[in-house]
């Protein structure tokens, strides 16, 4: 545990689990219920402290786990439960919190952290940047314009469980930032408690080509979707198909997803009288990320296929000495591997190498904005090895 004046910083004791739900429950005014069943799925070990002469006033939560980028899983932690007490905002309990959380992770060597904020500017103080999307849908059932009778909706029990990872996994490999989740919230996914659940994977001439988790309350409300998974059109349009069934007793089906929708894109037409979409976004939010140690995030995602060049790269980052400085980032095969050492020909921040790291905004872009500097060349090879889908996550943590 970490000390500064009368603040310390570390992992709260096994008897303050309710002293820091309550702290938590007034910071986020969130219900204590709540609370206290993340901090019990996240497992006491993985919640951080911040006391005042003894008194518990600030915590976050770390979910270790990874996110795939080019192909390749990327170990993450991801911040969640970020509180500080009403009464001690203001009076850097809460940078003390930061810094102390990413000096330990970068000294784990953790590629990657990532959050969904409450506010910009605080995490931009740790240079967290906005890297991803997650895009909350509600389409009309009366509105699903394809009828796809290929494929059988097969009740999926607890023995499919391993064939619903192993198609999430084959999904996420051809997306950038999707979750490799912890078990603990595999299970929140797949046995949602708050509302009577319904399960189906769709079996295409003997392979299983996607899955739906959805919920439903009543009648006045959306059809709401848990997890999802397509990975063939045929799967999507049958998927699409079963939601259509409910329009004569359901208003819309809501899921959440990326900019490059699927199910979207696989409706014959997706505008209302040639001018209004069918779908419409009820909540747009975008999640930042952090890259905590440069080495280990450079040389564990994936990268194009044979594309076979060198970046000199040129990073400031004043909060984590070990990422500051000159990189040179070799790419051969799909893989890349990192030495602490370079020309140096592309300078920008460590909080900007997030963003482009995810494939969230090119190096160009960030050019125009002042945030990076380099030729031409350099900036167009840099943004060749980071090009790939727009990333986005499902889940909400």
């Amino acid at each position: 545990m970490s000390t500064q004046s009368n603040l310390s910083f570390g992992v709260p004791r096994a008897d303050q689990h309710e002293e820091l739900a309550n702290l938590l429950t007034a910071a986020l005014h969130i219900p204590a219920s709540f609370t206290g069943n993340l901090i019990e799925s996240l497992g006491q070990e993985n919640i951080r402290l911040v006391q005042r002469d003894g008194r518990a006033v600030a915590g976050l939560g770390l979910i270790h786990m990874g996110q795939w980028f080019g192909g390749q899983r990327v170990p993450m932690a991801g911040v969640t439960l970020v509180g500080v007490a009403p009464d001690q905002r203001g009076g850097g309990v809460g940078s003390l919190l930061m810094r102390g959380m990413l000096e330990e992770l970068h000294g784990q060597g953790v590629a990657l952290s990532a959050l969904y904020p409450a506010t910009l500017s605080f995490y931009r103080r740790f240079d967290y940047l906005r890297a991803g999307h997650r895009l909350t849908y509600e389409l009309p059932l009366t509105t699903i314009d394809v009828d796809e009778r290929a494929g059988e909706l097969v009740p999926i029990t607890p023995e499919h469980y391993p064939d619903l990872k192993r198609m999430y996994e084959e999904r996420a490999r051809q997306t950038a930032g999707n979750l490799d989740r912890p078990e603990w919230m595999w299970q929140q996914r797949l046995e949602p408690k708050d509302s009577p659940c319904f399960r189906f994977i769709v079996v295409h001439e003997g392979r299983m080509e996607g899955y739906v988790v959805f919920t439903q309350s009543g009648r006045s409300d959306p059809i709401q979707v848990v997890d999802l998974c397509v990975l063939t059109p045929t799967a999507g349009r049958r998927l699409l198909t079963l939601f259509a069934g409910y329009r004569s007793i359901v208003q819309s089906v809501a899921w959440s997803g990326g900019s490059r929708d699927p199910f979207l894109y696989l409706l014959n037409e997706n505008l209302i009288g040639g001018a209004r979409a069918k779908a419409t976004i009820t909540r747009p939010y975008e999640w930042m990320l952090r890259i905590v140690d440069v080495r280990a995030a450079l040389s564990q995602r994936g990268y194009p296929a044979g594309l076979n060049a060198t970046l000199h790269l040129d990073i400031s980052d004043p909060l984590l000495p070990g990422n500051h400085g000159r990189f040179a980032l070799h790419i051969a095969d799909g893989r890349g591997s990192v030495e602490p050492s370079g020309e140096g020909r592309v300078a920008l921040g460590i909080a900007e190498l997030a963003a482009i790291y995810s494939g969230f905004i090119a190096p160009s872009e960030l050019r125009a904005l002042g945030a990076i500097r380099g030729s031409d060349a350099d900036l167009s090879l840099m943004g060749a090895m980071f090009s790939g889908p727009q990333p986005w996550i499902a889940d909400m943590f």
